[in-house]
């Protein structure tokens, strides 16, 4: 009897096997679901197919410079504060740019805006896919030892190029190792010109125009640490005559109008205007600041803080020149307190620093 029902057990396995292995076949020939049913159920194979979708591919274009595609022009540009989805182009020359198009719409002076009312709209402009980006590297100060890094990012060729011919040039940095001490955006859309900057930023933005005036003075509105920083100490004024003057009204005649720098290393033009000059320039005889009075009669001007003091005297007493700081009440006790200086010590200064 055991013997009997042992061979019905064999021969049911059998059955089942002949059964279930074509049906498991045609699951895998068909790729058939597995089911998971719960513990407690029996497991089988579900008989309905289903087909598979290939994976999605995202195909990257090919990088070339020379096309304005570039990845680590893109990384460069965003740590700008603008993210591209167009071409872009960087340190193009002044045919390329001049081939590439587009024309100033204005040169006069802009009105000032609110930085924080245009900076989302300028950067999301400039990024559009539409737009094609110039970017140009330079650089505040003639010379190498005394330069602070400035970029442009624009839509415009032409400004591109303006402010190429404007700014000193820069030493060559490879990507991704460059950074700018100063940022320009300019988009060429808007109703009418407007400039605006932030200290904290450390950027201008200009929209509709490229005036050189209104830049230069925007730039020395935010750009004094980034000299300090390296051990500069920007003179933003104008000179003629071996005379510097640290205020505004004395640019008529000048042959440099929109500043210096000077440094341990020597002194120098901020930009490219008085192309004839050398990029190294004799320390000039006469250094003349200015501050406000009570009267109005003497011109607005920069006064030195703290900060530009300290590194002012000691780079001018590297030089092994006598440096006089003095204080008075207005321009005349200045001068009374110069000539009762120089009697005791039988020389004047080659330069003094009056703070009224």
């Amino acid at each position: 009897m055991a013997s009997r029902a042992c061979a019905l057990r064999q021969a049911a396995v059998a059955a089942r096997r002949t059964t279930e292995a074509p049906a498991a076949r045609r699951a895998v020939v068909l790729g058939a679901r597995q089911a998971f049913p719960a513990a407690a159920v029996r497991r089988s194979l579900s008989g309905s197919a289903f087909s598979l979708e290939p994976p999605e591919e995202t195909l990257w274009p090919d990088q070339k410079p020379a096309e304005g595609v570039s990845y680590a022009l893109n990384w460069s540009i965003c740590g700008s504060g603008v993210v591209p989805f167009g071409k872009a182009f960087r340190n193009l020359r002044l045919p390329e740019l001049a081939a590439a198009g587009g024309s100033l719409l204005d040169t006069s002076a802009p009105g000032d805006a609110v930085y924080a009312t245009v900076e989302k709209g300028v950067k999301e402009l400039l990024g559009s896919a539409s737009n094609t980006l110039y970017v140009q590297d330079c650089a505040l100060g003639t010379m190498l030892a005394n330069e602070v890094p400035i970029r442009i990012i624009t839509d415009n060729a032409a400004a591109a190029a303006a402010f190429k011919t404007f700014c000193s040039a820069a030493r060559t940095v490879p990507l991704p190792e460059y950074e700018e001490d100063v940022t320009v955006l300019l988009s060429s859309v808007a109703s009418s010109p407007y400039i605006a900057s932030s200290k904290a930023q450390k950027t201008v933005i200009m929209g509709g125009s490229f005036n050189t005036e209104a830049l230069a003075k925007h730039v020395a509105a935010i750009a004094s640490d980034s000299f300090l920083d390296r051990g500069v100490l920007p003179m933003f004024g104008s000179g003629a005559a071996n005379v510097v003057y640290l205020g505004a009204g004395f640019e008529s005649g000048a042959k440099v109008k929109y500043g210096f720098s000077f440094s341990s290393a020597g002194f120098c033009r901020l930009y490219a205007e008085g192309g004839e000059l050398a990029n190294s320039l004799p320390m000039p005889k006469a250094v003349v600041m200015f501050a406000n009075d009570a009267t109005g009669a003497i011109p607005a001007a920069s006064v030195l803080d703290a900060a530009q003091v300290c590194v002012c005297l000691p780079l001018l007493s590297a030089q092994g020149e006598r440096v006089w700081v003095l204080q008075a009440k207005d321009r005349k006790g200045a001068r009374r307190l110069a000539q009762s200086y120089r009697a005791p010590y039988g020389h004047k200064p080659d330069r003094f620093f009056a703070f009224f």
